[in-house]
């Protein structure tokens, strides 16, 4: 294995990653929203599945329900 493809490797594993978190968090938000669940607990919720902070959480709460219109 070259190092570039090893790089290419670890790229797309990363990526991989990025795709299922992005999945996950979407599910989160769409169950908490169809429960009419406040943004507090959506985004209680998405710091404790996906391990971000709570202004990461924020922000994917922002992204999506600005995704969805």
């Amino acid at each position: 294995m070259t190092i570039v493809s090893m790089f290419e490797a670890r790229a797309e594993k990363r990526g991989a990653a990025r795709g299922e978190v992005h999945g996950e968090a979407r599910g989160i938000i769409k169950n908490g929203r169809r429960h009419s669940f406040s943004d507090d607990i959506i985004i209680q919720d998405l710091e404790a599945q996906i391990g971000c902070s709570f202004q990461d959480a924020q922000k994917i709460l922002y992204e999506f329900d600005h995704s969805e219109k």
